[in-house]
């Protein structure tokens, strides 16, 4: 588990670099982070599920 959650950090930061240098405006920058916000969200309730697994053990 530790293994894929470290597999989508590092593709979450590729495409925040990737999605930062294709903007062209201020506002489809705004677009493309909002996205990149939601995909975080998705890896931080994986990591909120792990902690809590490994806290009762």
């Amino acid at each position: 588990m530790i293994d894929q959650l470290i597999e989508d950090l590092d593709r979450l930061h590729l495409r925040i670099r990737v999605e930062s240098e294709r903007a062209t405006s201020d506002r489809e920058l705004s677009k493309r982070l909002t996205y990149l916000a939601l995909e975080t969200e998705d890896i931080l309730e994986k990591v909120k599920s792990m902690v809590g697994e490994t806290a009762y053990v």
